[in-house]
């Protein structure tokens, strides 16, 4: 499973922690941490320390098993699509056209596995392109240019861009 992030700390915790001394609320932070990261139970020998730390560690269990349960239903989510994804459904590798017989009308069918192999898709890139990036101008210098400048008096005359 993940590892539990941190710890919450609740209101619910002040009426069992209210009569704590600071040292005793330093010290039940620190088991707190400890419990939360590493599982490690703390013995308290002081009767209030015992009974704060008691009314604590359930919420702290709680906050963990819920956080599992979360993580175990992102990896079954994950692990459906991935399933899906290795699927090979030939069957259903074409869009179907037909014809409804009681309305007339054409419909188109495609399936979700065709979609998603749709999106797996990059577009080629001639060979005779070094760099695509590079080589892709929508516009030719001289337009380019003319609307820098034209952005560049804007800014200088203090205007904004919205109805550039």
């Amino acid at each position: 499973m993940g590892r539990l992030p941190g710890i919450m700390m609740y209101f619910d915790f002040r009426p069992a922690i209210d009569k704590l001394s600071f040292e005793q609320l330093g010290r039940l932070f620190a088991a707190m941490l400890n419990y939360g990261e590493f599982g490690e139970v703390p013995e308290f020998t002081d009767p209030e320390m015992s009974m704060a730390w008691g009314f604590v560690a359930r919420y702290v269990d709680n906050d963990r098993k819920r956080y599992e349960a979360k993580c175990e239903r992102a990896r079954a989510r994950a692990m459906k699509r991935w399933e899906q994804d290795e699927e090979a459904p030939e069957e259903a590798e074409e869009d179907a056209s037909y014809t409804d017989a009681k309305t007339k009308t054409k419909s188109k069918t495609k399936t979700k596995q065709n979609h998603n192999q749709k999106q797996k898709q990059t577009p080629a890139i001639p060979e005779s392109v070094e760099n695509p990036v590079e080589s892709y101008s929508p516009r030719s210098p001289e337009e380019f240019e003319a609307l820098r400048q034209k952005a560049l008096d804007r800014l200088a005359r203090g205007m904004s861009f919205k109805s550039f």
